[in-house]
């Protein structure tokens, strides 16, 4: 019985992972790419970095998503920070 409920376990986790996944792959195919072309593109003209210096292209900002901080600081702090407790995000 006892091997049972670790099955179990085990398959939930593992239905959360594969949950976990493929909201990653949407964010990373989706959103990127709609902050990369559209939001980063609008805040370019005004002289402004929505992405970190690291970040020249959409392929860098791809490759280090989930693994190194993208956003430009300016951004993380005067939008996300003071924000945080108005959005659930």
């Amino acid at each position: 019985m006892k091997n049972d409920i670790t099955i179990s376990q085990d398959d939930t986790h593992a239905d959360y992972r594969d949950a976990l996944e493929k909201i990653n792959n949407i964010i990373r195919e989706k959103l990127l790419l709609y902050l990369w072309q559209d939001i980063n593109g609008a805040v370019a003209f005004m002289n402004n970095n929505l992405f970190h210096d690291t970040v020249n292209s959409f392929d860098d900002l791809y490759e280090k998503f989930g693994s190194e901080q993208n956003f430009f600081p300016m951004f993380l702090q005067e939008f996300l920070e003071p924000n945080k407790n108005k959005y659930s995000y």
